[in-house]
C-alpha cells in the first residue's frame, strides 16, 4: 500500500468512528506526518500546527487508523480530527490512575468552552462511571457534582484552595449511593437533595426519591432534613431548583398530573416552610414526561426536560418563558445545538449566567458536559407585551444535528 494516507480519531461526544481498516495503534506525534510523507512519495506539505491538537498525541488511549491505496499519481496526506474528545480521556487519567492531577484556575483550569458542548473536565470529572447532577457555588471555589457506580459515590465536592483543586470527596450533606438530583440556591447558602435514603428510624431506602434540605452554617452544612407534604408525598419526589426568593421547583408522579411525571411549584411560606404545591399546567406539562426543571434565580425562565413529541431523541431540554401575568410561554425546543438521539437532562445554568452545563449519555455514558450559555440570552420575551398572543423571539440559524439532518 502506498501513496495516500488518512487518519482519523474517533468522537467521544458524536460516537462516529472512522471506518478504515485499523492499520497500526501506538503512539503518535507530529513526527508521524514526516514519517508518512516519506512513506508516501511527493506528498505535499502539511501545516503541524493543523496536526497537533486534541488527536495528538495518542499515548496510552487514541486509536489510529491508517490507510494507503493509489490515487493514481497525485499523492497527498490528508488528516482528519473529528470533533475528539477521547484522546483526551486518556490512561493518564485519574479515573484510571488514582492520581489527582494538580488542577489550578477557574473551572478546575478547564478551557472554557463555545457555542458546542464539551465534557467537562474529561478523565478528572467527566470519567467512564455516571456523573449526574453539578453546580458550582457563587464564588465558583467549590464544585458539586453526583456519580454512581464507583468506589465513591453519592454528591461529590472539589474545593479549591491556595489556588489548587482539591481531590473530591463526599460531600457532608450527602448519603452516598442514595442520592443523585441536587441543586444549590443562588445565594449557596442551601442546597436540596433527591434522595433514596432512609429515613430517620427506618433502615430501608425510600421508594423512588424524596427531597430533603441542608441548610449551610458558616463553614458547615446543618444534618439534612426531609421537607414535610405537601412537598413529598412518598411517591418519586425530585430534582429540586430553587429561585432566589426560595420559591422551589420540582417534578413528581404524584396523581392528578397531566401526565405521569409533571413539573410542580411552591412558594415559601412566612415561616420558611411550603405550605402548597401547584401542578404548572399547560404549556409547560402535557400528555408526556415532564421532569427535571432548572428555574432561573429570578424565576425569568424555565429549563426542563420532555419526551414530547417533534424533539430530537428520547429526553430533549426545552424553555419557556415566564410572562407577567404568571403564566408561561409555549416551550422551544433548544434544538441540536445541545440535544441529540439520546438523553440530554440535569440542566443548571451558573450563577454569572456564563455557562449551561448538563448531562447526556449520548456516548453511552453519563457525563457532564458545558457550552456557552449566551444562546439562552438570545431567547427573549418582549416583557412590553402581557397578553399571551405573541411568541418569544428566537435567533436562530439551521444547524445539523448528530444524525447528519439540518433543523432550523
Amino acid at each position: 500500500m502506498s501513496d495516500w494516507v488518512l487518519v482519523s480519531v474517533s468522537s467521544a461526544r458524536s460516537g462516529k468512528q472512522c471506518v478504515c481498516p485499523l492499520d497500526d495503534v501506538g503512539d503518535v506525534d507530529a513526527q508521524f506526518v514526516q514519517d508518512e510523507r516519506s512513506r508516501c512519495a511527493g506528498t505535499e506539505a502539511i501545516d503541524p500546527d493543523r496536526v497537533v491538537g486534541p488527536a495528538f498525541p495518542t499515548k496510552g488511549g487514541g486509536r489510529l487508523d491508517r490507510q494507503c491505496r493509489n490515487t493514481g499519481g497525485k499523492d497527498r496526506v490528508a488528516v482528519v480530527l473529528v470533533f475528539c474528545f477521547l484522546v483526551a480521556i486518556s490512561s493518564n487519567s485519574w479515573s484510571q490512575t488514582g492520581e489527582w492531577p494538580v488542577l489550578r484556575g477557574p473551572f478546575l483550569g478547564q478551557k472554557t468552552p463555545g457555542a458546542s458542548p464539551e465534557i467537562f473536565a474529561p478523565g478528572v470529572i467527566s470519567t467512564e462511571a455516571p456523573e449526574g447532577a453539578s453546580w458550582f457555588t457563587p464564588d465558583g471555589r467549590s464544585f458539586y457534582f453526583a456519580r454512581a457506580r464507583t468506589d465513591l459515590v453519592g454528591i461529590l465536592v472539589t474545593e479549591q484552595t491556595d489556588g489548587v483543586w482539591s481531590e473530591p470527596r463526599l460531600a457532608a450533606f450527602s448519603a452516598g449511593e442514595h442520592d443523585w438530583d441536587f441543586s444549590l440556591a443562588p445565594d449557596g447558602k442551601t442546597v436540596f437533595v433527591a434522595s433514596g435514603r432512609p429515613q430517620v428510624g427506618n433502615e430501608q431506602a425510600c421508594r423512588g426519591h424524596r427531597i430533603w434540605v441542608s441548610p449551610r452554617d458558616g463553614e458547615r452544612w446543618s444534618q439534612p432534613r426531609l421537607l414535610p407534604p405537601p412537598v413529598n408525598t412518598g411517591q418519586h419526589d425530585s430534582y429540586p431548583s430553587v429561585t432566589a426568593d426560595g420559591t422551589l421547583y420540582f417534578f413528581s408522579d404524584r396523581g392528578g398530573g397531566r401526565s405521569s411525571r409533571d413539573i410542580y411549584r411552591a412558594r415559601r411560606g412566612a415561616d420558611g416552610g411550603y405550605p402548597q404545591v401547584e401542578n404548572l399546567g399547560a404549556p409547560v406539562n402535557g400528555p408526556h414526561h415532564e421532569v427535571d426543571p432548572f428555574i432561573a434565580s429570578d424565576e425569568s425562565f424555565l429549563i426542563f426536560c420532555s419526551d414530547r413529541e417533534g424533539g430530537y431523541g428520547k429526553a430533549d431540554f426545552y424553555v419557556s418563558f415566564r410572562i407577567p401575568d404568571d403564566s408561561w410561554t409555549e416551550p422551544i425546543n433548544l434544538g441540536a445545538a445541545v440535544n441529540t438521539a439520546a438523553d440530554e437532562y440535569i440542566p443548571s445554568v451558573t450563577k454569572d449566567g456564563r455557562f449551561f452545563f448538563f448531562t447526556s449519555n449520548v456516548t453511552g455514558d453519563r457525563q457532564i458536559y458545558w457550552m456557552d450559555a449566551g444562546f439562552i440570552h438570545e431567547l427573549s420575551w418582549p416583557q412590553e407585551q402581557n397578553g399571551r398572543g405573541a411568541a418569544p423571539r428566537i435567533h436562530t440559524s439551521p444547524r445539523m444535528s448528530r444524525n447528519g439532518a439540518t433543523h432550523k
